[in-house]
């Protein structure tokens, strides 16, 4: 029985046999297409790259991206560096190192892991991130130490920090001696002021002191005037009472009694 059901088995395998190769054939094929066709295109995205035309290239390196991902094949970092490189060139620094450490995640080869953290180091460079920079170009040193270009790098950007850190002393101590100066000029200013204002002060006293002592000869005048309007009435009464004692005494000689005879 046991004999029957190989020579069953056998008769099967050597009919289908045709079927099988064509099939696995036609898988064979289909890969080697599909590889074929991802090529082509980062191949195309790399041309429109380096023809400077970033946001094309960066449609395919998309589109290379998502195919990847949908059919369940192994990511390319290569694809992945490409596109955080496209990113780098349209200053979309973030999403550059999102993608750099996607492709760095994917990759087994050191020196390729090295080259991402270099081109990391430059992209936080380019986003004003100096420490963060100096980081990653370290870390590219840790897995590559004769890089020349991360050592130069790293010592071109500690200069450029430690030239930051002094220009912003020299400004704090420029808007130091500003304040002083603006505190200075205030304060000249003030005491200007004060002096102006004790000199207005004193002004309208002297004119204050002016306008009474007018007032007081325009008082005491007035006073002169009523003592001298007071002496001449007093002087025409007088004058007046001696005419009529004058006229009296004429009357009482006029008139007397006569003498006895």
């Amino acid at each position: 029985m046991i004999i029957q059901i190989r020579k069953l088995i056998t008769q099967m395998i050597n009919k289908y046999k045709f079927l099988f190769i064509l099939f696995a054939t036609l898988l064979f094929l289909s890969a080697n297409a599909s590889g074929f066709t991802i090529r082509t295109k980062n191949n195309k995205a790399n041309k429109l790259f380096y023809k400077e035309e970033y946001k094309k290239a960066l449609d395919l390196y998309d589109e290379l991206d998502k195919r990847l991902e949908k059919s369940g094949v192994k990511l390319n970092s290569i694809v992945k560096f490409n596109r955080a490189n496209t990113l780098l060139k349209l200053n979309n620094f973030d999403e550059a190192i999102k993608y750099y450490n996607k492709s760095r995640l994917i990759t087994e080869k050191n020196l390729k892991i090295s080259d991402i953290y270099y081109n990391m180091g430059n992209t936080s460079y380019r986003a004003g991130k100096l420490e963060e920079s100096i980081d990653y170009y370290k870390k590219t040193l840790d897995i590559n130490p004769k890089d020349k270009d991360a050592k130069y790098n790293i010592e071109l950007i500690k200069k450029k920090i430690e030239n930051q850190k002094k220009e912003e002393k020299e400004n704090k101590e420029d808007e130091g001696n500003k304040e002083n100066e603006d505190r200075k000029k205030e304060k000249e200013k003030t005491e200007k002021d004060k002096d102006q204002k004790d000199k207005d002060d004193e002004k309208e006293q002297q004119e204050e002191k002016q306008k009474e002592e007018q007032q007081k000869e325009e008082k005491k005048k007035d006073e002169i005037s009523k003592e001298e309007a007071l002496r001449i009435l007093k002087a025409l009464e007088q004058r007046e009472r001696e005419s009529r004692q004058g006229e009296k005494a004429k009357f009482k000689g006029k008139t007397g009694l006569l003498k006895d005879w």
